[in-house]
């Protein structure tokens, strides 16, 4: 990176004019908010930045920056490598507040997938791994918390989210997150991808949390319910291929817009008087029982399973058209592919209202 531009003269001459100076501390910083972090603290090294890095607000610590991707076997020293570096950057970091914190590893994954693949191995340098990232995720949320973050996105999977989607032998991830995170007032965002999430003895009070996004996330009933209670302003809830669940009452005043994507605990009942938006998509239909949602103004269904008007179950038969009687007051209903193949052979019309 080059600090200083050229700016034609009327005599014809070039000086060296640095124009980066003369920003305001707070651009400057505003600027380098928007790099990873690795590549915000080297800007150490120009003049006009110093150590402008550690006030930042938007705390990008991305695994991927330090390994290569397309390996396919990962190689510990990298994962070693990122952990002490991003222990350094929290610790130099001198901001009171941050707006953001992406947080992705992948040791938590590497570990189970050495273990499967080669059993007899101890994997020594892998379990000592594991213990050094989930310390590290556990420093990451207290981190955040005392920051007051306002987006938390942590990733336990990073690179590795294809291989997992294949994955027929693990479901459960291995960090189990940290208790204290569902007391954070300041949180408006919270994204978890590959982990567990059991509900802590106390309450849960996340008065500011308004999205929700769990991925490859095992959870149980009592959890979710503990979740959405304990989130008054929750509007959006995003569940990608979870866990754990089973009967599900979203009957959270303020909860508006839910994604539910590739479930797999078959028969999930989802009943939701306030929903809005209600996107499903699934194997096979009989993996929901929904009920009660025909507030919902915009619905998405797609499931991949053969068309269920070949089925002689009457009862299936039955939840389809039950399904699609309660869109009947929705402003846009999207069925996708495969689902429609399969309705189009009802005999029996339904009525919707125009």
């Amino acid at each position: 990176m080059s600090e200083h531009v050229h700016d034609g003269c009327a005599n014809g001459d070039h000086d060296q004019v640095d124009r980066i100076s003369n920003l305001p501390a707070s651009v400057l910083a505003h600027i380098l908010s928007f790099l990873p972090i690795r590549d915000a603290v080297k800007t150490m090294q120009l003049r006009s930045f110093g150590s402008l890095w550690a006030s930042i607000d938007n705390l990008d610590l991305n695994l991927c920056l330090f390994h290569n991707c397309n390996r396919v076997v990962a190689r510990d020293s990298d994962d070693f490598k990122f952990i002490d570096f991003v222990h350094q950057a929290l610790l130099l970091h001198q901001k009171s507040h941050i707006h953001r914190l992406h947080l992705s590893l992948r040791g938590l994954l590497h570990v189970v997938q050495l273990s499967h693949a080669i059993p007899s191995d101890p994997c020594v340098h892998s379990q000592e791994l594991l213990k050094r990232e989930t310390d590290l995720a556990d420093m990451c949320i207290h981190f955040a918390m005392r920051k007051e973050v306002k987006i938390l996105d942590l990733d336990f999977v990073a690179c590795d989210e294809e291989w997992l989607k294949h994955c027929t032998f693990l479901h459960k991830g291995r960090y189990r997150v940290s208790d204290c995170l569902f007391s954070c007032d300041s949180l408006q965002q919270l994204s978890l991808v590959y982990c567990r999430v059991v509900a802590p003895a106390r309450q849960i009070c996340m008065k500011s949390l308004q999205t929700l996004c769990l991925r490859h996330v095992y959870l149980d009933d009592s959890t979710v319910e503990n979740l959405v209670s304990g989130c008054p302003l929750l509007e959006n809830l995003s569940l990608i291929r979870c866990y754990g669940l089973q009967k599900r009452n979203f009957a959270s005043p303020n909860l508006k817009y839910i994604k539910i994507f590739h479930h797999t605990s078959s028969g999930l009942e989802i009943s939701g008087p306030n929903i809005k938006v209600l996107h499903l998509r699934s194997g096979l239909f009989r993996d929901f029982k929904l009920n009660n949602y025909s507030s919902a103004l915009y619905v998405t269904l797609g499931f991949c399973s053969a068309p269920l008007v070949d089925a002689k179950s009457y009862e299936e038969y039955q939840g389809v058209r039950t399904m699609l009687e309660q869109c009947k007051y929705a402003q846009a209903l999207t069925i996708e592919a495969h689902f429609l193949k399969g309705t189009c052979g009802m005999n029996e019309e339904l009525q919707f209202p125009l």
